[in-house]
């Protein structure tokens, strides 16, 4: 019996998320998914996984990829996470295609791993138990907010680590379970492998091994001190997200420095303070929990407001809520010994928990992205798998019965056509940006969207506008000046582009891509010699800009300086294999070289 029902439940939870998810496999991919995956020179060959053997080199390679320093550092952090992009694009090319396949699939052994969780986790396994953990299973695979971890692929760092994350806690309580000693710890070392490679696709997993303590002190009701001792292997792993995160700052910067290590990622155009931000998150925990509850006015990007003061109406009642949740919950647990209460707590210190890593006192660039919620939902679902058990066991009238089956099927059915709607608004980088900005967000990254949209589309008059807009709004952000530089040197609106790259730098310094984007509008007012002198002062500064030498071998070749151009030609293949064009021009200034006398 037992087995039809978990095939029924397999079959169920695997055959709603691809009705909901499969239409979006051949979405274009969105603006954020070009550097950390189509575009990431990291990704082109297996070499960057052996960064450890050259730690401070591959920390400091943004400069000589082009590319943000955020990319090395999320590489570091998040090794098996791109293992898994490397793999995709190895096998199956950059077609979205692919990427989104694994998404979705990562989603559906997501809500089995849940439904198996919630199971083991009800103690007896009943009629009552087996609809209540298929009933938020269902719910967690149909539902909206998922939308951004699974069709945004970029963001397979939720799911993967979440998956990682549940089959490290069913392991561990399997080994829990098991009276033979060596299948014991078969189990335990499976968990511990699955804790590394949680922590090594989101560093959010850092704290799983708190809930696995957590975990012994409600379900088992050990104490702290024997919780400690069960999890005492897990807990060693924890330190290793925090030293690679120490040891990234300090190759970057040259020192070691806790403030600073807290700050690494801290570095949008407006970096918030450790107080500002954990005093906006205690906002946000809130927010979260009401879009699980009714998912109503989701955007992809947020205009959260910041909150700078703790005396704010706004998080004084958000402060009350989450302390009279943990009070109701803690009594509960205090007064009822059942498995009930042990889930309930369990599963909201879960929530808390696993979203403090991006929601507490560590400043992130968003103060508010949905995907933050994908692993800490888990902990709601557990928590009200085990409220709707406590109901089904109520002698309840057959019309209550009826009425209750009734609301669930039509939370599932309407959660289901609300996240059919919201994957539209991910059909292209148009779509969701535009959504966005209908619902209030004027951030940079919005109109940098639509512009890259509109570029594309071949309206460059319109792309031109958005940068601007973007630029007038924002005059911090480096790329929406980079963009609007880049936009005027392709429509050869030279001065235009000189003009932009000025007004640049007086507002974010003396860029290198900003630089050489103006000396490429001196080279369109033949104005080479100037140009010349912009690219050979970037590599006083950069010798590895790649794009620097690539324009220098230009000029020599078209000034019959053979040797110096392939002397840049070389440095520049160093970096990074020659495309096409410039591997021909290799070949010709080779054959020159090699007739002269």
């Amino acid at each position: 019996m037992w087995s039809a029902r978990r095939l029924i439940t397999a079959l169920l939870l695997a055959v709603l998320p691809w009705f909901l998810y499969s239409h979006t496999l051949h979405f274009e991919p969105l603006l954020d998914d070009d550097p950390y995956i189509f575009h990431n020179p990291l990704l082109k060959d297996s070499e960057s996984f052996l960064y450890p053997l050259y730690f401070k080199t591959f920390a400091l390679s943004a400069d000589k990829w082009g590319i943000s320093p955020d990319v090395p550092l999320n590489f570091i952090l998040r090794p098996f996470a791109y293992l898994t992009f490397y793999l995709n694009l190895n096998f199956g090319g950059p077609e979205t295609a692919g990427f989104r396949l694994v998404n979705i699939s990562l989603h559906m052994l997501n809500g089995m791993l849940l439904f198996l969780l919630a199971q083991s986790l009800a103690g007896r396994k009943d009629g009552r138990s087996f609809i209540a953990s298929l009933s938020v299973a269902l719910l967690f695979a149909v539902h909206p907010l998922a939308t951004e971890s699974v069709t945004y692929i970029v963001q397979r760092f939720e799911s993967l680590s979440t998956l990682l994350c549940l089959l490290a806690v069913l392991t561990y309580i399997q080994s829990r379970k098991v009276s033979n000693l060596q299948l014991g710890r078969a189990w335990k070392a499976g968990s511990l492998i699955c804790t590394l490679l949680a922590m090594f696709s989101k560093e959010t997993a850092f704290t799983l091994p708190v809930m696995l303590v957590l975990l012994e002190m409600t379900w088992r009701r050990q104490t702290l001190w024997r919780s400690l001792v069960s999890a005492r292997w897990h807990l060693l792993l924890m330190p290793v997200i925090p030293l690679l995160i120490f040891a990234a700052e300090w190759a970057q910067s040259g020192r070691f420095s806790v403030v600073d290590s807290v700050n690494i990622t801290n570095g949008g155009p407006q970096e918030y303070n450790v107080m500002q931000y954990f005093t906006t998150q205690i906002c946000a925990w809130v927010s979260y929990l009401r879009l699980l509850i009714l998912p109503v006015g989701q955007n992809f990007d947020h205009n959260y407001p910041l909150i700078t003061s703790m005396s704010d109406w706004r998080v004084i009642s958000s402060g009350s809520f989450v302390l009279a949740l943990f009070l109701c919950s803690w009594l509960y647990f205090r007064r009822h010994r059942g498995a009930t209460s042990a889930m309930v707590l369990w599963g909201l210190l879960w929530y808390f928990v696993t979203l403090a890593p991006s929601s507490s006192i560590v400043p992130l660039p968003d103060l508010f992205s949905e995907h933050r919620c994908y692993l800490p939902s888990i902990g709601v679902f557990i928590a009200l798998a085990a409220l709707l058990k406590e109901m089904l066991s109520l002698r309840l009238p057959a019309f209550s019965r009826l009425t209750l089956i009734a609301a669930g099927s039509s939370c599932v059915l309407a959660l289901s056509f609300a996240t059919l709607l919201r994957n539209e608004t991910y059909r292209s980088r148009e779509t969701i940006w535009r959504d966005a900005l209908s619902k209030g967000s004027d951030k940079a990254r919005v109109w940098k969207g639509l512009g890259i949209s509109a570029n594309n589309a071949g309206r460059h008059d319109e792309a031109i506008n958005c940068f601007k807009r973007s630029t007038e709004n924002h005059p911090e952000d480096i790329e929406s000046w980079i963009n609007l530089c880049a936009m005027y040197v392709q429509q050869k609106r030279s001065e235009d582009a000189l003009a932009a790259g000025n007004m640049a730098v007086k507002h974010v310094g003396n860029k290198a891509t900003l630089l050489h984007l103006m000396a490429h509008s001196l080279v369109q007012l033949g104005r080479w010699q100037e140009a010349k002198g912009v690219w050979e002062n970037i590599l006083k500064t950069l010798p590895d800009h790649r794009d620097s030498h690539l324009s220098l071998a230009e000029i020599a070749a078209q000034t019959g300086k053979g040797q110096e151009a392939m002397r840049h030609l070389n440095a520049a293949e160093r970096i990074m294999p020659l495309d096409r064009h410039y591997a021909e021009l290799k070949n010709q200034l080779q054959t020159q070289v090699a007739s002269l006398p």
